[in-house]
């Protein structure tokens, strides 16, 4: 009884208490660098350091978001978007308060079409379409038949209208916004076949009763 007793008391690992934010999951020498890029004291003990950001209306909001808000502003500041949270956090803190060298995304100037003014825009990001990839993302979409949202009645009829709308966004991005068929009009066909491959060998996919009917060949 009395090895018990001393192993509940040593030898029996105590569970991690639930963060009762984000800033608390943080390494001190994280927060230190979210306090200076905040320009609030940064010293003190960890709870302190939290305390010190958590006065910050701005930096407090970062609690609770999740990555996809945040990447969400990042791209209208035209900041770039990736790495961690900690990272992007920072990347913000350090644009709203003017510390730091935030990095800037890749932008280019265009005329406005209502105002005639120049402004800057995200640089869209160069696509080299492959045969491959055209391929492998029809038939991943076909074949996502099995999900869920498909077994529903509603959604059985919704399949392959989804599938032949990514056939349509894909031919456009890949072969006449990037002007693939000016400056390689055979890749952009290689391309475009692939495409209608995938729909031809996954065809049994497509067919059940009840469900593409009025597709079938």
């Amino acid at each position: 009884m009395d090895a018990f007793l001393l192993w509940r008391k040593y030898g029996a690992k105590k569970k991690k208490s639930k963060a009762a934010n984000w800033f608390e999951t943080l390494t001190v020498a994280q927060l230190k660098d979210l306090c200076k890029a905040a320009k609030v004291r940064r010293s003190g003990s960890k709870p302190m350091l939290c305390r010190q950001l958590l006065s910050d209306n701005y930096i407090r909001s970062f609690g609770h978001c999740n990555q996809n808000q945040i990447k969400f502003e990042l791209k209208e500041k035209m900041l770039v978007q990736s790495g961690n949270k900690y990272t992007q956090v920072l990347r913000l803190v350090q644009n709203e308060k003017g510390t730091g060298q935030a990095k800037r995304a890749a932008t280019e100037t265009i005329i406005d079409d209502e105002t005639g003014e120049e402004v800057q825009v995200l640089k869209k990001r160069k696509i080299i379409p492959k045969p491959e990839t055209m391929y492998a993302r029809i038939e991943k979409k076909i074949k996502s038949v099995s999900q869920k949202k498909y077994q529903t009645n509603y959604g059985s009829k919704q399949h392959a209208p989804d599938v032949f709308d990514m056939l349509k966004k894909l031919l456009n991005e890949f072969c006449i916004e990037n002007k693939m068929l000016e400056t390689d009009p055979m890749l952009a066909f290689r391309v475009a076949k692939a495409g209608f491959s995938a729909l031809y060998y996954n065809w049994q996919f497509m067919e059940r009763p009840g469900y593409a009917g009025d597709y079938a060949p």
